[in-house]
């Protein structure tokens, strides 16, 4: 089982190979996933492939971050300078990268990033299909679903062993973006999730999950039987005693030993570790922060290698340079149609069908609504919860829905996306795909989606520019997901009685207040402002139908906000409304 470890910097990298990591993962100067860390630049790369060499250990190189259109052509200079270092893998997040380094470096191994949120079998078997040859799976896992996963995998299984932990699904938080503007999917996250919060009545940092450790002979045991190919040591930010202690413990730890826990403490930790998902353990225990004694802690050690390293030439790669195609505009149209995506049965009337294009409703709300929705039926699409980190179950839901007559599906994964199309369902894509480029548009438009809703981190600007015939939409009306949490933090904190009693929300140090509800068997961090767009449409060019998201308005509150976008009314008196994105730069 290969040890992966973290090179922010040549010096993290030098502590890696001397304390014998087996792989390393690091980043050019932008488009990775860390681009506040120290990186790589040309030279410094072809230096750092010398010493991998020397060390017979290989560089995986992270270009996983979401691309604009005008990133493409700096996409290609990154694959082609990999291919000069003769890197053993590059890990994306986009779908367009991937096509890039398919045609343009097919040499190189594709892994699929974290931040792609694979959290089933059926993700993997997708990932599979596009080419990929490794996937690091979702952090919220359970030992037995990956074991599960790792069983019937055509390719290899990667899982993070040690590091900090994402409150959010990977990939799937937005509270940077809105903050402040600063993506996580663009690795500029500004970690406001280690801020404190209110919730339930009590101050504390409900969104602060304490630091991974499964650095002991029996996690990594375990994880050896499940069928892991690799784990990851998180840590690109991390200084390069950070490294060189943790690639210890891990070499310790898969050799049967039991490694000195108090100096991985010591060299950085928050609160404490935790093994996270995989006991299944959840709730308070699981949360930390950086704490005095921490930081006093964590000056201890400053070593430096423990030996030096041998150099010796690397093979490059080769790589055949691509012209990125500019498809014409799309047109889309002057009108875009209007959707409306439902969170319960109870904000369901007959009379949505009227205005709305298309319904999207949860599997279990159909399910319950039986005959009911069947005359609409054409009209309403099946809704991917948020999470299915068993597929099974969703399996069967959308086999029993194609049966009794529903023919639209929703997809927000690469594994929504398999299952939909195994049961027969019409593909449509959602937000949470991430899309934010042409190519990417047309990678999923291979994966067999009708049409697509882009990212809401893309401007009205950027979104003007995406060429391509896949016909797609944005979220125009709604609380945007910021989170999606399977620890949920008013469970953790205050118990779920506080949710039923109508104060499921935690609150920031401005007093905003941001909802937490549940469905699928997770749970989402909405955004404190509603999302308004309904006078501001006309900006927006290329656009074939948008989104309205409701998540706790009534039927009446619903069939209102859509006579609203209807006739293009102002935000109501009174609402705490925002813009989103659209109108702001992300970097």
């Amino acid at each position: 089982m290969e040890i992966l470890a973290p090179a922010g910097s040549p010096e993290s990298l030098r502590a890696a190979a001397a304390h014998g990591a087996d792989a390393v993962y690091l980043g050019l100067d932008a488009l990775n996933a860390r681009r506040g860390a120290k990186n790589f630049d040309r030279t410094a790369l072809l230096e750092a492939a010398e010493i991998c060499a020397g060390a017979k250990i290989d560089i995986h190189l992270t270009l996983n971050t979401l691309l604009f259109e005008q990133e493409l052509p700096a996409a290609l200079d990154v694959l082609k300078t990999a291919c000069e270092a003769g890197v053993a893998a590059v890990i994306v997040q986009d779908p367009g990268a991937a096509r890039l380094v398919r045609e343009c470096a097919p040499q190189l191994r594709l892994h699929a990033s974290t931040q792609m949120a694979i959290h089933n079998l059926s993700g993997v078997l997708e990932a599979a299909r596009m080419g990929f040859s490794r996937v690091v799976l979702a952090r919220e896992l359970t030992l037995a679903e990956i074991e599960a996963i790792c069983r019937r995998s055509p390719v290899e299984i990667e899982v993070f062993c040690h590091g900090a932990l994402c409150m959010s699904l990977s990939g799937r938080c937005l509270l940077s973006s809105v903050a402040g503007g600063r993506s996580g999917n663009r690795g500029l996250c500004a970690q406001p999730c280690r801020q404190p919060y209110r919730l339930g009545g009590k101050d504390g940092y409900p969104l602060s999950p304490k630091d991974l450790s499964l650095l002991t002979p029996e996690w990594m045991s375990a994880l050896e039987r499940a069928g892991v190919s690799s784990v990851k040591i998180e840590g690109r930010m991390k200084r390069p005693e950070y490294v060189a202690a943790a690639v210890d413990a891990a070499r310790a730890a898969r050799d049967g030993q039991r490694p000195d826990i108090r100096l991985l403490r010591e060299v950085f930790s928050r609160s404490g570790f935790t093994d996270g998902y995989l006991s299944g353990r959840l709730g308070r225990d699981m949360f930390g922060v950086r704490t005095p004694e921490d930081t006093r802690a964590s000056l201890l050690h400053r070593g430096e290698p423990q030996r030096d390293l041998p150099h010796e030439p690397v093979r490059p790669k080769p790589f055949f340079h691509m012209d990125i195609p500019s498809p014409p505009r799309h047109s889309g149209r002057r009108r875009p149609r209007l959707r409306a995506a439902l969170s319960d049965m109870s904000q369901w009337s007959p009379a949505l069908s009227d205005t709305c294009e298309f319904i999207a409703l949860y599997p279990d709300t159909l399910l319950r609504l039986g005959d009911t929705a069947l005359p609409y039926a054409e009209k309403i699409l099946v809704r991917e919860p948020p999470a299915s980190f068993s597929d099974t179950a969703l399996r069967d839901s959308l086999t029993r829905l194609y049966a009794m007559g529903f023919r639209h599906f929703l997809a927000l994964s690469l594994g929504g996306i398999r299952l939909g199309r195994e049961a027969g369902f019409i593909l449509h894509g959602a937000s949470p795909l991430n899309l934010t480029n042409s190519l990417a548009l047309e990678e999923l438009e291979k994966l067999g989606l009708l049409d697509c809703t882009l990212s809401v981190e893309l401007s009205a600007g950027r979104i003007a520019h995406l060429g391509g015939a896949l016909p797609r939409g944005i979220e125009a009306y709604g609380r945007l997901p910021l989170m999606v949490l399977r620890n949920c933090p008013v469970r953790a904190f205050a118990g779920c009685g506080r949710c039923k009693a109508g104060a499921g929300a935690i609150q920031d140090r401005q007093k905003r207040r941001f909802p937490v509800s549940c469905a699928g068997g997770t749970a989402q961090l909405y955004n404190s402002d509603t999302l308004w767009l309904a006078d501001k449409l006309r900006d927006f060019k290329g656009l074939d139908f948008v989104w309205l998201s409701f998540v706790d308005e009534d039927a009446a509150g619903v069939l209102s906000t859509v006579q609203a976008y209807k006739n293009a009314a102002p935000p109501p008196e009174g609402m705490a409304f925002t813009r989103g994105l659209y109108y702001r730069k992300v970097n």
